[in-house]
């Protein structure tokens, strides 16, 4: 197990955990909407899928671990008022990162809060962008941001009023004006987010690269773990490019970055 590499368990517990809050969508999602057939779940996970499954399905949650229960007892309470998957989504993002923050900080560990500063403020970039595409209201868009990121809420909801290009301009002394930049760029001439979730995807393994320069701590074992998700990440996007029959081509051009370039000889 991962877990045995570190004296602290509970942070390398964090990109398991990651796997069960999928894996609670996706029960979730089948149990009260049609689904695609091609949802799936992820391993390894801290519970598995057949007592995650029966959790859901009976709203029994009192054999999961605290987390998992108070985030399950809590989606199926907005659900039952709200019938929106979109906040229940958001809110699963909301416990998972809330208790990795909480998690890193305890530990001390500033270069794993900022992997999931990163991924917070990526996730409402993201979601900004969507709900503009969608053209939604400024509520919709405070029910969805994620809280504790760098970029603060109160920002996001004051530049939906204005354009993308606005939006992105207020970044303009940020970490993420290059990215943002050429990736709206590409999204203009193609209508395409996908180039968009790549650069995000770089970003953040560009990030966790540092650790390679890290000689003691545990800071290259997430880096490692970090890797080993894009991995994921670029092996679904080739079996999901050549179902789909793109060319070669254009499944390179979807691949993220990986952790070790091959080296010339």
């Amino acid at each position: 197990m991962i877990s045995e590499l570190t004296q602290d368990p509970k942070i390398t517990d964090l990109f398991i955990l990651r796997n069960d809050f999928h894996n609670i969508r996706v029960a979730f999602k089948k149990k009260y909407v049609a689904t695609r057939e091609d949802e799936y779940y992820l391993s390894p996970s801290k519970v598995n899928r057949e007592e995650l499954v029966e959790a859901v399905g009976t709203g029994n949650f009192s054999r999961l671990p605290p987390l998992l229960a108070g985030a399950l007892e809590k989606i199926e309470r907005i659900y039952s008022s709200e019938k929106k998957i979109p906040l229940v989504d958001t809110i699963l993002d909301e416990v998972y990162f809330s208790h990795s923050l909480q998690v890193a900080r305890q530990a001390k560990c500033e270069f794993l809060e900022k992997i999931f500063l990163i991924q917070i403020d990526l996730t409402n970039i993201r979601t900004f962008l969507r709900l503009k595409e969608m053209a939604k209201g400024r509520d919709a868009l405070s029910n969805r941001l994620i809280s504790g990121g760098v970029l603060e809420r109160e920002d996001f909801l004051k530049s939906f009023a204005g354009s993308v290009e606005s939006f992105v301009d207020s970044l303009r002394f940020k970490d993420y004006y290059e990215i943002l930049r050429s990736g709206m760029e590409h999204w203009k001439k193609s209508g395409s987010f996908s180039f968009l979730e790549k650069l995000f995807d770089d970003y953040l393994l560009n990030f966790a690269k540092k650790a390679k320069y890290i000689s003691f701590g545990i800071e290259p074992l997430i880096g490692y773990l970090v890797a080993k998700e894009m991995e994921v990440k670029n092996l679904r996007t080739a079996i999901v490019g050549k179902f789909n029959k793109l060319s070669a081509e254009s499944i390179k051009g979807r691949l993220r970055e990986v952790y070790i370039a091959s080296r010339s000889h």
